[in-house]
This record gives C-alpha cells, structure tokens and sequence, in this order.
C-alpha cells in the first residue's frame, strides 16, 4: 500500500530509482535545492499519441513546486527518463535555517558528507516515519507572498518565518503559520497535523479521503483567517 492510500486517497510522488520522473513535475525540493537546479532534460511520451519527445529545461517552465506537466495540456504525457547536471565543483547550500543552526550547534564545516548527516539527523526528529504511520510528506506548499503583506505582518507577529524570494515578494513557513493557528498536533476525526512538524499531515489510523479533505480546508480557513495567506495543498487527490 503506498503512502496516498494510507492517507486517505492524498497522494504525493516519491523520488527513487523507480518514480524518479515524477520529480521533475512537482519540482520536488528541500533545504534550499531544487530539481530545477541540477536538471538537463528529459524524454517523455505521450500516452494518446505514442510520439516521444525530449523536453529541455526551459521547455519544463519550471517554478516553486511546478512545472508545465501540471498544468492543461500536458497531462497525458508519460515522463520516462530524466537526464540530470551536476556541478563538477561542489557549492554548499546552507541558507536553509535548521541546517546552518545544526552545522553550528556541531561545530561542523560545511562539507557535503556533513549537510547530508545533519538533514538526515534533522529529519529523523521532525518527520514521522511512514513504515510506522501513513502520511503523504509535507501536505502544504509554503506560501509566496507580497512584500507588501509581509510588511504588515510582521507588525502583528514579529517572529514571522519568512525568507527572501525576490525584491518584491517573500516566503512564508507554512508549517509556522499552521502551528499559530492552533493545528499542531491536532486532529480531525482520523487525520491530524503532525506534533513534531505542523506541515505533515497523518494517519491515526482508518482515515479516508473525505476526511483529509475536511481537515485540509480546516487549517487553510483558520490560516486564512488570522494571517490573510491562502495555502495550496501539495499532493493530487484521486478519485
């Protein structure tokens, strides 16, 4: 049983040699890295059609947790091969906050063997582990918002978790909005925003889709509501 069946119906692609290409088309990331940024190309075939084609990164239009394989049009094609680019000189990523406050607090250099440990240590404590709970991964995008309301914001909540995306616009921690709401740790009927990480959502046990959804639209009303943000769901549901 895969991770969207014990969830309820939510389903969300997992990267490994077997599903790899649907990485490209959530433009999976983490931790200040992207598919988008060691992405070369990839060959797909559309399934009414039988022609294949091989898209260029340009072509892929990517964007936070979005590519043009979401979008109309693009849905009956079958991604089977992705070519990626690596950088032959190693550039560490440690923008991302929990790892450079773990890297300090260690007293670790910056090494790629180092950042890998301390985002595996960082999350064995924050995700639950799905052999032991059903869950879907991060359930909510993290939100882009203007400068403009952060601004005001930040007034009212002084300690907004936000990050830089441009001159104009910022990006919000969705699972510090959904922990001020009041939903870490909560649960509606079978399903419950996670205790260690607000962003998660779980299986207690005999969740349906039906309820996922209702908790879903739960927490974005009561995130809409107290800071003016509306939170775009990251799995597909079926059916």
């Amino acid at each position: 049983m895969d991770l969207g069946a014990r969830l309820g119906g939510a389903r969300k692609s997992i990267i490994d040699p077997r599903t790899v290409g649907a990485s490209p088309v959530q433009n999976i990331g983490a931790y200040g890295i992207e598919i988008k940024d060691v992405f070369h190309s990839l060959t797909a075939i559309h399934l009414k059609t039988g022609a294949q084609k091989e898209f260029a990164r340009e072509e892929c239009c990517f964007a936070y947790r979005d590519s043009v394989f979401k979008h109309e049009g693009y849905g009956d094609w079958c991604i089977t091969a992705v070519t990626f680019q690596l950088r032959k000189r190693y550039e560490a990523k440690t923008n991302y906050g929990d790892v450079a406050q773990e890297l300090e607090r260690q007293s670790l250099q910056a090494t790629a063997k180092n950042i890998s440990t301390v985002i595996s240590q960082i999350r064995l404590q924050k995700l639950p582990n799905p052999a032991e709970i059903g869950n879907a991964g991060s359930f909510f995008q993290n939100p882009i918002v203007s400068q403009e309301l952060v601004g005001e914001l930040v007034e009212q909540y002084p300690a907004l978790v936000k990050y830089k995306v441009s001159e104009e616009t910022y990006k919000l921690a969705a699972a510090w909005l959904i922990e001020q709401s009041g939903w870490k740790g909560r649960a509606l009927g079978s399903v419950a925003m996670f205790q260690r990480q607000a962003l998660v959502m779980v299986n207690l046990g005999d969740a349906t889709q039906q309820q996922v959804k209702l908790l879903s639209e739960a927490v974005s009303k009561d995130v809409c509501a107290k800071f003016k943000v509306n939170l775009m769901v990251e799995p597909i549901f079926w059916g």
